[in-house]
């Protein structure tokens, strides 16, 4: 199959200011802690209700890939930093969509 995750290198320079850090730090934390969370106790409060909305017919629940996770953790590990300028970082494809759904995990999660 083509385009396997080893042949995937289309990264892009991304500059994160310190208030960005702020927003997108927890959000990852909060990701860590909901995968520990599920591991330890066989859900977490961030996965989809299955039970009380249940998907259409097909649906395609996806699998989990740790070697996508180890790259979202690579994230979680370079944002910190003493700078008070920021951080500037490149990015593939899997850490930026990570960061995205990190972003939102962590505003709907405090609402």
């Amino acid at each position: 199959m083509p385009g396997t995750e080893q042949q995937i290198d289309a990264s892009v320079r991304v500059r994160f200011t310190p208030a960005q850090i702020l927003i997108l730090a927890p959000g990852l934390h909060l990701l860590f802690k909901s995968l520990q969370e599920h591991r330890s106790l066989g859900a977490s409060r961030l996965s989809y209700p299955f039970r009380n909305l249940p998907p259409a017919r097909g649906f395609d629940r996806g699998t989990f890939s740790q070697s996508f996770m180890d790259k979202t953790f690579a994230l979680l590990e370079s944002l910190r930093t003493e700078s008070p300028n920021g951080r500037s970082l490149r990015l593939d494809a899997i850490q930026l969509r990570a960061a995205i759904f990190a972003i939102r995990a962590r505003i709907g999660f405090v609402r």
